[in-house]
């Protein structure tokens, strides 16, 4: 049984995910540069926090109705949701290959299982009471399976799942924080959201920008073919015989 607090988390995060790879995979469709996606991500992690604070502002000196405006918490959360898989195409491009639709579906029902597997947890009497504990050793045992099985196995779909892990743990940090109602803990998602899109920005940047840090991923086989790979279907594809 799922209480309400957990159950407004679990749907905000089932779509946020969903829009992540969404997003990511829509930026498959164009040739862009590498950077295109981190400068897309920083422009709305700033749109996003000008929002925040002039609602805040606004908001305490009661120069905005709250029911009029309480929907703008939950579009900003949106907001830094497409951001993040935007900035996470980054990395493809970088790579010339995205992992192939069917894989990433497969990635998000696993990550969903996930979230609503640790809901029931809630209700055990350990994790009531040491709820930091209990999230940090999920969150670590995530962590440590994603990277063995991007070590072992460096496919692109491994990338993706050690880097859009930083989404869901964020989303499962939201879980024991202390909120009064549903509109406090709301504000706790949109304090997540901010967190994931920042951490995704820095984490691509450093890869990209290194260019180190997807050597060992195998890009050749596994994946669905990006722009930069793809032949120009309105050519004929013996078009070099004729020249």
């Amino acid at each position: 049984m799922m209480t309400k607090k957990c159950a407004v988390s679990f749907i905000i995060c089932s779509i946020s995910l969903l829009l992540v790879f969404a997003a990511m995979h829509f930026m498959s469709l164009w040739t862009v540069s590498k950077w295109l996606g981190v400068g897309v991500g920083g422009g709305a992690l700033g749109i996003c926090l000008i929002l925040s604070i002039v609602f805040r502002i606004c908001l305490a000196h009661d120069l905005v109705r709250p029911k009029k405006w309480r929907y703008l918490p939950y579009c900003i959360i949106l907001i830094a949701s497409v951001a993040t898989g935007i900035t996470i195409s980054s990395l493809f491009v970088y790579g010339g290959i995205y992992p192939p639709i069917w894989q990433t579906a497969l990635l998000y029902a696993c990550f969903v299982a996930l979230f609503f597997l640790y809901c029931p947890c809630t209700h055990l009497s350990f994790v009531r009471a040491h709820g930091n504990i209990s999230l940090t050793l999920y969150a670590i045992i995530l962590l440590t399976v994603s990277i063995l099985l991007l070590v072992f196995f460096p496919r692109t779909i491994f990338l993706l799942a050690s880097i859009s892990l930083i989404t869901l743990i964020s989303f499962l940090i939201s879980l024991p924080l202390d909120a009064d109602d549903e509109e406090d803990h709301i504000q706790n998602l949109v304090f997540c959201s901010f967190g994931f899109l920042i951490v995704t920005i820095l984490v691509v940047l450093i890869v990209i920008s290194s260019g180190e840090g997807l050597d060992g991923l195998d890009f050749s086989g596994g994946g669905a073919g990006g722009p930069s790979k793809r032949k120009n279907p309105y050519d004929y594809l013996y078009k070099d015989w004729h020249e």
